[in-house]
């Protein structure tokens, strides 16, 4: 049988000075209690690489269609009903505005330089497809350069320990902790 708490259910709990005493405690918390700082480096034509590469496997992109469907409604005892499709027709949406700035909302999502930007479209080889359906292509463009850059980050973090910097257990002592039960449960035993 299983006790599930909800994600408000929440407690105080109290320091118990007894762990500090605990040898496999002790070996714990001289692992986690070191202060670290970290940094990130990649070299940005790893990212060109990666990002380009994403793009170039990216779904096509098409024009914005609209599709017009006429159909005779039946009038029964249950109600209205969809009878037989009388007529069908599909609009290709053609784009006579002038393009916006390629650059400008890819920019603002990613952070990246303008330079930066020229050479992933460039190297992606998909740049035609910007004119078929500019916001598409984008936000598409934009969503695959930020994967590629959390693909960077998660290889290419680097944590250092600071030297002589350490996190107290004082910090437990001083007020008391406030534990939450998120998607927790208990499981009893047979």
């Amino acid at each position: 049988m299983a006790v599930y708490l909800s994600q408000e259910e929440s407690k105080e709990v109290s320091y118990n000075k007894q762990i500090e005493l605990n040898d496999d405690f002790k070996i714990l918390w001289d692992k986690i209690s070191r202060k670290t700082k970290y940094s990130l480096e990649f070299k940005t034509q790893k990212l060109i690489d990666l990002a380009s590469e994403k793009i170039n496997k990216m779904p096509e992109i098409k024009a914005v269609q609209i599709e017009i469907t006429k159909r005779d409604l039946e009038i029964k005892e249950s109600g209205l009903e969809g009878g037989k499709i009388t007529s069908n027709r599909i609009h290709i949406v053609s784009n006579e505005q002038p393009l916006p700035d390629i650059l400008a909302f890819p920019q603002r999502e990613t952070e990246l330089t303008r330079g930066t930007l020229v050479q992933i479209i460039k190297k992606s080889g998909r740049l035609k497809e910007f004119s078929i359906n500019s916001q598409a292509f984008m936000t598409e463009f934009a969503k695959l350069i930020n994967r590629a850059l959390n693909e960077l980050i998660i290889d290419d973090i680097k944590y250092e320990p600071i030297p002589g910097q350490f996190y107290e257990m004082r910090l437990f002592e001083a007020q008391e902790v406030e534990e939450y039960f998120t998607h927790l449960y208990t499981e009893k035993q047979r």
